[in-house]
């Protein structure tokens, strides 16, 4: 009987996940360096991406990761709608991806 449950919590366990992924654009050495970074993004990119973070309700920016800095679009609920943004942006940032999304130490 309860290797007939395990398979349902299993898959209820992968479904209910909220905020699974997030979008790495650049990284940085300074904190500085990264916040200009975070500018230019925002002055590169247009209103179709401002517009998608309306609707994901996702943030655009520059934080400390290890030890460097790095520019991300966090949190995503799941892969495919972070590959609409993902699919907007790759024309200006070609080494952008998309990783499983961790929450930041504070």
């Amino acid at each position: 009987m309860r290797y007939i449950i395990l398979p349902f919590l299993l898959i209820q366990l992968l479904f209910s996940q909220n905020l699974s992924k997030k979008i790495m654009v650049t990284s940085s050495k300074t904190e500085k360096k990264a916040q200009e970074e975070l500018n230019r993004f925002n002055e590169l990119t247009g209103e179709r991406v401002k517009k998608l973070q309306e609707e994901l309700n996702f943030e655009i920016k520059a934080r400390p990761s290890g030890k460097f800095y790095v520019l991300v679009l966090e949190p995503f609920e799941n892969y495919s709608k972070a590959k609409i943004v993902l699919d907007e942006i790759k024309f200006r940032y070609t080494d952008a991806y998309i990783s499983k999304y961790t929450q930041p130490k504070k």
